[in-house]
């Protein structure tokens, strides 16, 4: 008997947002639909993992949009939610480690050496000696 997959916990709705407005085509087009009421959508649809990316941070090494994911948080609870978007030092992760977000995206901060493989390395061996 072959087991039955749940797609929805293989799938990451990803979005792009500037000021809580889903942007796509490159950034360039706006969305008439709010994030909350996306994520409602989603969450309609049987789809609980996001992955948000606030492209007001993206690239820049300013710290993550911890308010963001607050908002959505607080919103709908029960996302399993991937930060992405603006992360410059362990710091950051710290921060973000405060909150349920299932995974964060760090890109640029490791490119430009403000955190290292082995700083990340270390961070989740902790992570997996404290389950």
């Amino acid at each position: 008997m072959q087991k039955k997959d749940n797609y929805a916990n293989r799938i990451v709705i990803a979005i792009d947002v500037l000021d809580e407005v889903i942007k796509y085509s490159g950034w360039m087009e706006s969305s008439p639909i709010k994030l909350m009421d996306y994520v409602d959508k989603c969450l309609a649809l049987g789809f609980f993992r996001f992955l948000c990316t606030d492209i007001s941070k993206d690239g820049k090494l300013g710290g993550a949009a911890i308010e963001l994911y607050q908002k959505l948080l607080e919103h709908s609870p029960m996302i399993k939610l991937i930060a992405s978007g603006g992360v410059s030092s362990m710091d950051d992760i710290y921060e973000l480690a405060k909150y349920p977000i299932r995974s964060v995206v760090v890109g640029k901060a490791i490119y430009e050496d403000r955190i290292t493989i082995e700083q990340i390395k270390e961070w989740n061996l902790k992570a997996l000696s404290s389950i």
